[in-house]
């Protein structure tokens, strides 16, 4: 009772987020960045190619993006209506985001996160957060808890990495994902969420831990073969490990 008895702080989020119809942005949530470019451009193939796609990574270290960034979405290329423009967050800062889930009181933690995120205007005019990024799903479930913007939760680790070792708290967080990832008609209405895996040994870890089934879909480097070419685009190729 006393890890339900939480008051969540709901960051509202507007019908019109104030852009034009001619771009997409997305919010990205994690430490591993191409983890995170990997579902964004593979969604980027389904939208129409006249769309203008932003993104904003924030707690992504790792491999270091900068040069990446540079290879894959440069924020200097030109602003045609195709564009792909990504960016990072510096405030606040990776540890703040990468930390945020070892805060001994999660009731603590959520009023941190809520706050960040009601102060970051892109975050509030996204028209989808991606979150997961072999960061701990922990994070993910916080934010799902205090926003109700649309959510693609790409889990890249085990489901209890870095969450708490209070019992009511894991217990509460566990039922949670449960509910969030197999939403009904009474649940969706508290914000859109998709979830998923690219591995077969998750979705079967988390069929074990909490009865859900999850769609695997599969990394394909999407982002590597817009790297290569705009590489030969500029006369040059550049290839990564």
């Amino acid at each position: 009772e006393a890890a339900l008895s939480a008051t969540l702080p709901l960051v509202p989020v507007g019908r019109d987020h104030g852009r034009k119809d001619s771009s997409v942005t997305f919010a990205g949530f994690g430490v591993h960045f191409t983890t995170l470019l990997e579902p964004i451009s593979a969604l980027r193939r389904v939208l129409p190619e006249a769309l203008h796609i932003s993104a904003v990574f924030y707690g992504s270290s790792h491999p270091p993006p900068q040069l990446i960034i540079q290879e894959v979405c440069p924020t200097d290329r030109e602003p045609t209506r195709s564009a792909f423009h990504c960016f990072l967050s510096t405030s606040p800062g990776d540890n703040f985001w990468q930390g945020i889930v070892d805060r001994k009181s999660l009731q603590d933690a959520l009023g941190e996160l809520a706050a960040a995120v009601a102060s970051d205007r892109f975050i509030q005019k996204a028209d989808c957060l991606v979150c997961g990024g072999g960061h701990s799903p922990t994070l993910c479930l916080m934010l799902r808890m205090v926003t109700g913007a649309p959510l693609f939760f790409n889990l890249q680790a085990p489901l209890t990495f870095r969450m708490s070792k209070n019992p009511d708290q894991r217990a509460m967080l566990v039922a949670y994902f449960r509910e969030m990832a197999r939403p009904t008609m009474a649940t969706a209405s508290r914000g859109r969420t998709v979830v998923s895996t690219s591995l077969i040994f998750f979705q079967r870890q988390y069929w074990v831990q909490t009865g859900c089934l999850l769609p695997v879909v599969r990394n394909h480097n999407l982002y590597a073969a817009a790297s290569i070419g705009l590489g030969a685009a500029q006369g040059k190729i550049i290839l990564k490990e």
